[in-house]
């Protein structure tokens, strides 16, 4: 009895393949691509999604179609895109939770400063209420950091950067609004000049 060649073999099985429905090619690509929607792949790396999304659909009509040579390519690209989407999605996802952590850290630095600025101006007797407004701009950005944590803490990183660097633009203006509220408050209240009190008049000599 003839033996056929190893090459022969493999060629055989493979038609064989194509004869049948790729139904575990297919179910591998559906696992890839909920495991990358679980990673994030929907917020983070949504091109890639949708790319693999359009993959598997590809590979579910030429099944439909009876091509299953070609639902096999499709269905193995969907999941390899799967795969892709995941990985894009878990770096993505370190990415923005690295910018929004340096954000909130630079505008804690930043309020920071503020108290030397407020202290300076208690010392020139600017009275708190001078600053109300300005108070008020600050408890909003330390109420951004709050809700950048709470984020950060769900692993909602996108929002956490949002709100992180809302903060610190606002935060990066506050010293010199503070500045500014106290020499508005200086000009609305001028200090009174000293009395200058009059030199005595000088005798005339007697002659």
């Amino acid at each position: 009895m003839r033996r056929l060649s190893p090459v022969v073999l493999v060629a055989a099985l493979i038609c064989c393949a194509c004869d049948q429905p790729p139904t575990k090619e297919i179910a591998a690509a559906e696992a890839a691509l909920v495991s990358a929607e679980q990673q994030g792949a929907g917020e983070y790396a949504p091109e890639r999604l949708a790319a693999a999304r359009a993959a598997l659909t590809e590979a579910q009509r030429r099944v439909q179609a009876q091509d299953y040579r070609g639902g096999l390519s499709a269905a193995n690209e969907a999941a390899e895109k799967g795969r892709a989407a995941a990985k894009s999605a878990e770096a993505a996802k370190h990415l923005v939770q690295s910018a929004a952590e340096s954000a909130r850290d630079e505008t804690r630095i930043m309020l920071e400063e503020l108290p030397a600025v407020k202290d300076e101006a208690a010392q020139a007797h600017i009275p708190a209420e001078a600053f109300t407004e300005t108070d008020a701009e600050t408890a909003a950005v330390e109420a951004l950091l709050t809700s950048a944590d709470q984020a950060i803490a769900k692993q909602d990183f996108l929002a956490a950067r949002s709100k992180s660097e809302d903060a610190r633009s606002k935060a990066q203006v506050l010293p010199d609004k503070y500045r500014q509220a106290r020499s508005d408050w200086e000009t609305a209240h001028p200090k009174p000049k000293p009395k200058v009190k009059p030199k005595p008049a000088k005798k005339a000599p007697k002659r």
